[in-house]
């Protein structure tokens, strides 16, 4: 067996915590800038993030795969050799830009083409990257057997956590997406100096026998513990993704709300494997069926519970799961000769559960099932680890009286929470997920013809509903009642034909709204949502005006038609689950001045339960030089009319200012903020 030999000048430690440090923060600083930059491309939708996490999973695997073939395979000459080979080719790549020809030209999922993508932008470098914590943490195991590798793991996952905080604070608000990946690219051909630096001290301190044989005299791991490294992780990075799917549908897709559950994630790393002392199975076993109980409120509540309580709840959850997963891989960890083996199974369960969530959640479920199942899986994991170990109380069944109720709690809470889930009792006629969201049709007041309606429900939030009474049926209802913003738009266009563009098709209910001679073109991303609306509803059928529908993102439409030259275009694409933002930025808006006739309407859509997003449809105003009011439409509860907000920007001042006075209010006290596609802020929004 090689045994390497300690060189005379000692192990340059600092340096290659240095590049440990510094490979582990270009790791997850690229994570929010490629998918930020690629967010556009995709509609906007919260799946794109979970994609991209899918594949630095699956990136992340295969750069752990290889310095684990690496090391089990080749002597440290030929390790070293390829390892900055393959460093400088990776620098040959640079800079990791995603090319703008991959933006979404089709209606459809573009989960594969996202991969693609990132594959080819930025795949070497991230693998080289994401080798680098298992061959540094090897290869100084060798030159310092005494140094603990595990503690090194720590520190990548601080560096990791200092990346993805500094990224909202430091980097987001200050640089253009364009400067950060030609910057992440300057840092990578340091770090590939650095790391080349490694390579070279290890393979001057190394007397090469023969290669590196990763099995330990301790003996290996066996097949249930090996299945928990697996498990474990997968788990985590369930749960992590979920829950970022959870609170992105519910506000928005920024990289704040995929930054705060990573982070708390990895924080979750740093404390299990940085000290025994941090972590204390007794107590978060025991916070496990509390943080699942505030989940089961939570979802109950919906909408009326805060945002700032949902997050800190969900939040709280995921750092409470993530610790017990993580905290109990640490405990499973083997001697440092099966290192790279353990890590491999690590990142193996992350790409596993990465996967679920990704791509086979859609296809199996038709809500987001995945967030309570996560849950229910850590009670399972920790449930199988209690019966294994034999340090347990609970080993093997011990302390009859306490598994029963243990058994009957968590099933109670299983209950609640799947209860919690699923939500009420409503008839549901069809539902369905696919990329862009879980879609619903819901059939009430079953009971009473006259008022029986379905109800269209993309999530939580409501677009749409229809009496089934053919006297009430093509009656405008929810948010766009006659009196609505969208209601005075239209009727400020009623003596002539009308030109109408629609971003955002729901329920198809606009099209009550046309008569004989308009025209009116909704822009859709879902086809499932042109599916419903046909299907379900008969606002589309009945309307007498001439419709046309364009599937795919409003923005990509827009950019490659030639000008419609709209009378009013309405965007109602805002009121909740996760609202693209690239559709409220200073190039969109652009683009919509583009298309609009010079004394046309823009009219959008910003009823939200969290956000005010009155500031940002000011600023864009402002920045067009169109005038804007903010119209209130306030209604009874029992009406199918809902309270609603618009903001309606044009250039006929005399013809905002004749508005119904009680319905205007006036601008934001945060005064007007312009979004731009590199810049946009959450929290100046925020109710």
């Amino acid at each position: 067996m090689n045994t390497p030999v300690r060189s005379s000048i000692g192990t340059p430690l600092l340096l290659f915590a240095t590049t440990l440090f510094t490979g582990a923060f270009l790791l997850f600083q690229i994570q929010p800038l490629i998918a930020k930059y690629i967010l556009p491309w995709f509609g906007g939708s919260p799946s794109v993030w979970t994609t991209c996490v899918l594949l630095f999973q699956l990136l992340l695997f295969a750069g752990y795969g290889y310095a684990h073939l690496a090391l089990k395979h080749f002597s440290p000459r030929a390790q070293t050799t390829l390892h900055i080979v393959l460093l400088m080719v990776g620098i040959a790549t640079l800079p990791v830009v995603p090319s703008a020809h991959w933006k979404l030209e089709s209606a459809g999922d573009p989960t594969w083409r996202i991969l693609v993508l990132l594959a080819l932008s930025t795949g070497l470098p991230y693998l080289l990257v994401a080798s680098t914590g298992p061959l540094l943490q090897a290869w100084l195991t060798h030159l310092s057997p005494r140094a603990s590798p595990y503690r090194l793991f720590a520190l990548s996952n601080l560096a990791s956590l200092s990346a993805l905080i500094s990224y909202p604070v430091l980097i987001e608000p200050f640089f253009s997406r364009y400067t950060q990946a030609i910057v992440w690219s300057v840092g990578y051909s340091i770090f590939a100096i650095f790391c080349a630096g490694c390579a070279l001290v290890y393979r001057k301190a190394c007397v090469p026998i023969r290669p590196v044989d990763s099995q330990s005299s301790h003996g290996s791991a066996t097949t249930f513990t090996r299945l928990l490294w697996i498990l474990l992780p997968a788990c985590g990075t369930l749960i992590l993704l979920a829950t970022t799917n959870k609170i992105c549908q519910e506000v928005a897709v920024i990289p704040f709300l995929w930054i705060l559950p990573l982070a708390l994630y990895l924080l979750t790393f740093v404390i299990a494997f940085d000290s025994p002392l941090w972590y204390r199975r007794g107590f978060f076993f025991w916070l496990l069926p509390v943080a699942i109980a505030g989940v089961a409120l939570m979802l109950l509540l919906g909408q009326g519970a805060s945002i700032s309580l949902q997050l800190a709840t969900y939040c709280g959850t995921l750092f409470i799961c993530c610790l017990i997963c993580h905290g109990e891989l640490a405990r499973l960890k083997p001697q440092p000769a099966q290192l790279t083996g353990y890590y491999l199974n690590l990142c193996a369960g992350g790409a596993l559960g990465g996967l679920f969530v990704a791509v086979i959640a859609p296809l199996i479920f038709t809500s987001y099932f995945e967030f309570p199942l996560g849950l229910l899986l850590t009670v399972v994991l920790a449930a199988a680890i209690l019966v294994s170990d034999k340090t347990s109380r609970l080993y093997n069944g011990k302390s009859g009286g306490a598994w029963v109720t243990l058994i009957i709690l968590y099933m109670l809470l299983g209950y609640l929470l799947v209860a919690a889930h699923v939500g009420t009792a409503d008839k549901i006629v069809a539902a369905s997920r696919s990329f862009y969201g879980a879609l619903a049709v819901v059939s009430r007041d079953e009971d009473k013809p006259q008022l029986h309606y379905n109800l269209f429900r993309h999530g939580s939030i409501t677009h749409g509903i229809q009496f089934t009474d053919k006297e009430l049926r093509d009656k405008p209802t929810t948010y766009f009642g006659p009196t609505s913003g969208v209601g005075l738009a239209f009727e400020h266009f009623a003596t002539s034909p009308r030109k109408v563009g629609i971003v955002g098709l729901g329920a198809g209910t606009l099209a009550a709204y046309g008569r004989a001679g308009d025209r009116f073109r909704f822009y859709e991303i879902n086809p499932h949502v042109l599916d419903f609306a046909q299907t379900y509803f008969t606002f589309l059928k009945d309307s007498p005006a001439q419709l046309e529908h364009v599937l795919g993102d409003a923005r990509l439409s827009l950019e490659r038609e030639a000008d419609q030259h709209f009378d009013l275009l309405v965007l109602d694409a805002f009121n909740g689950d996760a609202i693209p933002m690239h559709l409220l930025t200073k190039e969109a808006f652009e683009l919509y001045r583009r298309h609009l006739k010079a004394d046309g309407v823009v009219a959008v859509h910003i009823t939200n339960h969290y956000l005010d997003l009155r500031p940002v449809i000011q600023g864009a105003g402002e920045y067009l030089g169109l005038k804007w009011r903010f119209v209130l439409d306030e209604h009874d509860e029992n009406s199918s009319v809902y309270t609603s907000e618009w903001m309606l920007l044009c250039g006929d001042e005399k013809w905002l200012g004749s508005l119904v006075a009680g319905k205007l209010v006036g601008p934001s006290k945060s005064g007007a903020r312009l979004w731009t596609d590199d810049r946009t802020g959450l929290f100046p929004v925020l109710r």
